[in-house]
């Protein structure tokens, strides 16, 4: 399962939230007040996070992963309040491991947009019903 340029404004959890399976996460824009969380990896779970923003005022990189009986996150290149999540290290604090065993690329083609500015642009402009999207 893929979870490509959404907007996630305005809620305080499951953002998503993973149970059974391997999902892999680009390319969203997370915004609001500091949620509970937002990535949620759940058991038997691999997230694979890949250039993520992520815009809480006054939150901290912590409210971006929470574990929930799952095993693995990986996370490149995401942001939090404009500068650099660093959400493997996150992750590990939460027991959670890095490898999950598979990367996106191998599976399908796919270009991910590598700055929070194209991030945001992007969704900002193409998310939500009736308005035209973009190719991945």
């Amino acid at each position: 399962m893929t979870f490509a340029r959404n907007l996630f404004t305005g809620i305080a959890q499951r953002a998503p939230r993973v149970r059974f399976g391997q999902v892999h996460v680009v390319n969203n824009v997370h915004r609001g007040r500091a949620p509970l969380y937002a990535l949620g990896v759940g058991v038997e779970s691999a997230v694979f996070s890949e250039r993520n923003v992520f815009r809480y005022p006054g939150g901290e990189p912590a409210l971006a992963v929470a574990a929930y009986g799952g095993e693995e996150f990986h996370d490149t290149g995401s942001w939090f309040n404009g500068r650099p999540a660093r959400l493997n290290a996150v992750a590990n604090g939460l027991g959670l491991g890095n490898d999950v065993g598979w990367d996106p690329a191998d599976m399908y083609d796919y270009r991910a947009l590598t700055s929070p500015a194209a991030v945001e642009r992007y969704v900002l402009r193409h998310a939500g019903a009736g308005r035209p999207h973009g190719r991945p």
